[in-house]
Formats: C-alpha cells, structure tokens, sequence
C-alpha cells in the first residue's frame, strides 16, 4: 500500500491543489495508467467510499467548467444507499436543458418503469408543480417530424385514465385534434360498457356537428345507421 495522509485528526489532503498560471492546464489522472497491448487491466477507484458520513463535491460551477462521467458497456449507475435518498438532476435556478437519452439510434428510454411490488404504489410527477402564476408546457411526441405512436394508460385489470382541462380564455380545455383527413374513435368494435357525452347536471350545451358549413360542403352527422344485417339498433331521443 501507498498511503497519503494517515492522520486520525481533523486535517486536509491537497492532491494538485496549486493555482496554474494564465494560459497553463493542469491536468491530474488517478488510476489512468495501462500497461502497453493489455487492455485488460481493472481499476477500482474509491473516493469517500469508507465508513462514516462523506460529503463528495466532483467539478465546478465556476465558468465554462464542465463534468463527464463515463462507462463502457457496463452500466453508470447513480445509487443512493437509504430507501429514502433522494437524487436531484438540475438546480432551482437552472435554465438551461436537461437531457434523458440523445442517442440518434433505436433506443429504449424508460422512467419509472420498474415492476412495482404488490401492496405498493408508483407514482411519476411530471410538470404538476407550477407556482400559482406560473406555466407548465408538457409535449409527449409532438415532434414536428418523423411518426410518434403514443400510449396512455393501459387495459389491464380496474386502470383508469383522467384527462383534465381547466377553461382557459378563449379556447379549448381539451382538445382532440387529428390533420384534416384524421378519424377520431371513441370506443372499440368489442366494448359493451358505457359511453357518455355530457354528464353535467348544470345548465350547459352539448354540440354535436354544431360548425359552420362552408358554402358547396356538406356535412353529414350519422348516429345509429350501421347495424349489421342481423343486428339491431335502438335509439331514444
């Protein structure tokens, strides 16, 4: 062993701790080195890894300072050793960009996506802790290019999916909007539940086919007129 610093005292270690002149890098490696046509070497690098409580500050936030933390084809892994730790990525003050997952070839980016064990709960947060005043913007797949097929919720067992809307001035609190030629279906060949439209018991409107039709266009609203030959259709009004 090589031991650098042994005192049992309140004490510090300074490992290239000299301030470079203008113009000049200090460069410090720590278990960098290899032996020539042996690629396979192992190192193994502990820092703060001992008994006790340790507090590991790696980088700088001073200037363009810049931090990157590497692996081959085992995994990087961020490990808090409590149930209870907590992992933060970005400040409260951040504006730059936080990216999950660059990679420009097929890829699978999975969050939250372990399997709960039974009697417990996952729950994923995502953009729900907007000040009062404040805005959230949240886009799923709304790429401008390329094609996005989008899953939300699932039909296993009692799942349920909520979407809500607020009223915001002068629009929509949820809008379903496919291109020009797009279908919109609500419900699928095989269901024999429920479907409702409107179940306020308040004083409202509920339009059906209520747009204006342009001039020369026809529109055309069909409700109960698809029964197969056997099949039969009953309407009430």
């Amino acid at each position: 062993f090589i031991y650098l610093g042994t005192s049992t005292a309140s004490n510090t270690i300074n490992v290239g701790n000299a301030n470079p002149a203008s113009g000049s890098t200090q460069t410090i490696n720590i278990g960098g080195g290899s032996v020539a046509g042996n690629t396979a070497n192992d190192v193994t690098i502990g820092i703060g890894s001992g008994n006790g409580t340790s507090s590991v500050t790696i980088g700088s936030l001073t200037g363009a300072s810049a931090l990157t933390l590497r692996s081959g084809s085992g995994a990087l892994n961020i490990t808090p050793g409590a149930a209870t730790g907590v992992i933060t990525i970005g400040t409260t003050s951040s504006t730059g960009f936080i990216y999950l997952g660059t990679s420009t070839a097929s890829n699978t980016i999975n969050v939250g996506n372990a399997i709960t064990a039974a009697g417990n709960t996952q729950t994923i947060n995502i953009g729900n802790s907007a000040a009062a005043s404040g805005q959230t913007t949240i886009n799923v797949g709304a790429s401008a290019n390329g094609t996005s097929t989008i899953t939300i919720g699932s039909t296993n067992g009692s799942s349920s999916v909520v979407i809500q809307g607020g009223a915001p001035t002068g629009g929509s609190g949820i809008s379903l909007t496919p291109t020009a030629a797009g279908v919109i279906t609500v419900g699928m060949a095989t269901q024999t539940g429920s479907i409702f439209i409107g179940t306020s018991t308040s004083s409202n409107t509920i339009s059906i086919g209520n747009a204006g039709t342009l001039a020369t266009n026809t529109q055309t609203i069909n409700i109960g007129n698809s029964a197969a030959t056997s099949g039969q259709t009953t309407i009430n009004v």
